[in-house]
């Protein structure tokens, strides 16, 4: 997916930097925070990794820092950001997709190059929608919706004594 993604962009001629390491996510991370802008240094930012867990702890870190999260619809669908949930890997992550959608925190799977350009020139056009999904990711939280781990902890805790 790295050198498909890079082909691409390339192709585009889209001006880009690929993040590869955890101090890079980190630097990336804070200087987001610092920044007056608020701005990245580029327009597009890619995280590659040739492990699985940098991958997760990416987007724990930069969900702080994140307008919307591009994903393949797995358990990033529950992640409290909101989402472009780009074509699925395995027919089980439809429903990924789908929660997230029925939750309004983010778009339905967009299957083609094309749908997720929609969404793309949509999110561009107004800030309208990125709006619903934040206010929806706050009301959702309020009731529960992304305490999920909390209550299984919590769970446990109570078998454990």
């Amino acid at each position: 997916m790295i050198t498909a993604f890079q082909e691409v962009l390339a192709e585009l001629n889209l001006d880009y930097e690929t993040v590869s390491t955890m101090d890079g996510v980190r630097s990336f991370q804070e200087n987001l925070l610092k920044s007056e802008t608020n701005e990245p240094a580029r327009s597009i930012t890619m995280f590659a990794f040739d492990e699985y867990f940098p991958a997760v702890a990416t987007t724990d870190i930069l969900c702080r820092v994140s307008d919307v999260l591009a994903c393949k619809p797995s358990e990033m669908a529950f992640y409290c950001v909101p989402k472009l949930m780009l074509r699925r890997v395995g027919e089980h992550e439809a429903y990924s997709a789908k929660r997230a959608s029925e939750l309004g925190d983010g778009t339905v799977e967009a299957r083609e190059v094309e749908d997720a350009r929609a969404f793309i020139d949509l999110f561009s056009a107004s800030p309208d929608i990125l709006v619903q999904m934040n206010e929806c990711i706050m009301k959702n939280n309020t009731i529960g919706i992304y305490s999920g781990c909390k209550i299984a902890v919590e769970q446990v805790m109570k078998m454990a004594t």
